[in-house]
């Protein structure tokens, strides 16, 4: 209870001032709790600001179904569509996900990651199978190549290309992500070129029999 206190605490404060306005002091004063007890469960800030983030990934997941097929078996269109409702979630929270995928912490993101869900378990949606295991990993990378590797065993790409679409589908993710943080990049042209990298190196790479 205390943890949970202290991320919804963090989380309060990501909503009204910015993920950048949160510290330990701050968060300290609204739980009720001094410095020295919130490191009794968090290493630093930016383990806090993590779970605070991780929180905000949670609402992703609980909106996938309203983006897949509720036969569960329409595996190219659920790609589409959890890409989609994963490029919506973005771009509502930009600073949670650069945070998340962009961090200075003292171990890998897989880790807080397996961290976060020992405390706040993960519930299985009914997704799917292929779906929930996709959920049950930590990084874009491995969430992705699960639900690439489900496309090719249904025939949908070769097998050879699995790795290489997920690289250049992962990768302009985040790369397209720093820029629009940092302010290089708005945010429609953002979502357009997400899209466009996305769904084009797949699409391209698509059998032409399909």
């Amino acid at each position: 209870m205390t943890i949970k206190n202290l991320i919804n605490s963090a989380k309060k404060i990501m909503e009204e001032e910015g993920i950048d306005n949160i510290t330990i002091r701050k968060v300290g004063d609204l739980a009720g709790f001094n410095s020295a007890t919130i490191y009794n469960y968090f290493e630093n800030l930016e383990h806090l600001k993590v779970f605070v983030c991780l929180q905000v990934l949670d609402s992703y997941i609980e909106d996938i179904g309203n983006y897949i097929s509720p036969q569960k078996d329409n595996v190219l269109s659920d790609y589409y569509g959890i890409w989609e409702c994963f490029i919506k979630h973005t771009m509502e929270n930009i600073s949670a996900y650069y945070t998340i995928f962009f961090n200075n912490l003292d171990r890998s993101l897989s880790d807080y990651i397996v961290d976060y869900y020992a405390i706040f378990p993960f519930e299985n949606k009914n997704y799917g199978s292929v779906i929930d295991s996709m959920l049950n990993n930590s990084s874009i990378e491995e969430r992705n190549i699960i639900l690439l590797k489900e496309l090719s065993k249904r025939g949908y790409i070769d097998e050879e290309l699995v790795e290489y679409v997920n690289d250049i589908s992962s990768f302009s993710y985040e790369a397209i992500l720093r820029r629009i943080y940092k302010g290089e990049l708005e945010i429609d042209e953002g979502i357009s070129k997400m899209r466009r990298c996305v769904f084009g190196v797949l699409e391209s790479n698509l059998k032409k029999t399909v």
